[in-house]
């Protein structure tokens, strides 16, 4: 068995607990940290090589909105109950 029919068997239709999709609705922390890695590593070349110059500082504002989004972006929530993409809500 190829490892995209193991994906096959695991994401397709529904089951007891709802939406089998829900499984691939995260990234594995691995593949998550190797993009991340990735994006950094491309930015690092770009300002070496003059492709991007750093502004003046952020208004302090935004730099405290960013940093609290960062925070809260990077905890990764194990106990969090994965949800189908569609949740309709009644009659929109």
């Amino acid at each position: 068995m190829h490892v995209f029919d193991a994906l096959r068997v695991v994401s397709i239709g529904r089951s007891a607990d709802g939406y089998k999709t829900a499984v691939l609705k995260e990234y594995p922390p691995f593949f998550s940290a190797g993009l991340a890695q990735g994006v950094y590593e491309s930015l690092k070349r770009r300002q070496a090589q003059g492709d991007i110059v750093q502004k003046p500082p952020l208004e302090p504002t935004l730099q405290n909105w960013l940093e609290k989004a960062l925070t809260v972006g990077e905890v990764v929530q194990q106990s969090a109950a994965m949800q189908p993409d569609y949740q309709p809500q009644g009659n929109v």
